[in-house]
Parts: C-alpha cells; sequence; structure tokens
C-alpha cells in the first residue's frame, strides 16, 4: 500500500500538469482563432509549394535495379531513367487496359551504371558521388548499357538524380547513338530499346 499510494502521489502532480497545458493550448488555439478571423469549423490547410513536387520515377533519376550484365546474369546495379517525363506513367496511375506497347506494360527506359567502368573500353560518363546523385562509390553511366525495365516491379529503391548539365550530355549521346542503330523507327524510347536491349 504504501508503495501504491507513493505511486499516487508522484502521478497526481504529472497530471494536473498534463490538464494545465492542455487548457493552455487551447486558449492558445481560440485566440489564433480569433485573431486571424477563422470559425472554430473551418479546416485551415498547410500551404504546399507545388513547384517542389516532383515524380518518383523521372528522367534522369538513378534508382537500383536487377540488370542483364556481361556474363549474362541479372544483377543490382544502378541504373539512369532516359525515358522522358512524357512517357512515364507512374504506378499509382497506370492502367494497362488504356495503352499499348510499352505504355500497356508500363516500361521505361535506362542506362546501367557501373563501379567497373575503367575495365572495358564501352563509352560512359563518370558521375559524381554525394548530391544530387547520392552514390557512394565512383561510377559511370555505360553508355551503351540499355535496358527496358517494368515499373515498379524492377525497380528495387530510389537513389538520386544525374546532374542536369550531366544528363544533357548523355542525351545527346544517347540521341546520336540510338539514330545510327535504329535510323528512322518511331516510337518510345522503351519501344526503341526493346530492339536493342535484352529483357
Amino acid at each position: 500500500m504504501q508503495s501504491h499510494s507513493g505511486w499516487l502521489r508522484l502521478r497526481q502532480p504529472f497530471s494536473d500538469h498534463l490538464r494545465s497545458q492542455t487548457k493552455l493550448k487551447q486558449r492558445q488555439f481560440s485566440t489564433n482563432q480569433k485573431q486571424s478571423g477563422l470559425s472554430r469549423r473551418r479546416w485551415v490547410l498547410p500551404e504546399v509549394d507545388v513547384a517542389e513536387y516532383r515524380p518518383d520515377y523521372r528522367h534522369g533519376r538513378i534508382i537500383i535495379a536487377h540488370l542483364l550484365g556481361r556474363n549474362r546474369k541479372r544483377e543490382e546495379h544502378p541504373a539512369v531513367i532516359i525515358s522522358p517525363d512524357s512517357e512515364i506513367i507512374q504506378p499509382e496511375q497506370f492502367d494497362p487496359r488504356l495503352g499499348e506497347g510499352s505504355v500497356a506494360a508500363n516500361e521505361i527506359a535506362v542506362l546501367g551504371v557501373s563501379s567497373h567502368y575503367l575495365n572495358f573500353d564501352d563509352p560512359h560518363k563518370q558521375l559524381p558521388t554525394g548530391p544530387p546523385t547520392y552514390l557512394t562509390k565512383d561510377c559511370a553511366v555505360i553508355l551503351n548499357w540499355y535496358a527496358v525495365l517494368d515499373i515498379p516491379d524492377d525497380c528495387k529503391y530510389f537513389v538520386g538524380d544525374v546532374p542536369p548539365h550531366l544528363m544533357r550530355e548523355i542525351n545527346n549521346i544517347i540521341r546520336q547513338d540510338l539514330r545510327a542503330k535504329l535510323g528512322a523507327m518511331q516510337g518510345t524510347i522503351a519501344d526503341l530499346l526493346a530492339q536493342l536491349a535484352p529483357r
């Protein structure tokens, strides 16, 4: 009984403190409403800067995915999304009944990224570590390592973004490469790469 009564004596002041704090916040809230001219039934939503919103899957985004490597095995690698934003459908907005080709399968085109880029003669563009790529190893985009991925199934998780100036250089190289390999073929980048990239 002594320990129980002692617990009550310790608990009572704390509960009084909670009640006093709650009443204080209620008075502050009521005062703020009166000063701002808001009615008690009106919900006030925080302002959201729409310009800051960026979709998860976007041009230049670095993701981690299983890519088919030189050993013909699928291994986990970073990859850079090269599909333009206009050709990317976010998974939560995807409806397979509304499209054909890559749209029906919700595919994106990517370029593989490797930390062993110096071991091969493939054309590449080195990527910086840290922000905005958030890569932790010295690595590069392999400019002829094309792949087509299904989203979100083939994406393990997101990393960062390729810096805009570097992505412009990559885009120019891709454009020339695809024009040389595919000529005047029409379609989304994912559709075109389906002719080149092993699945």
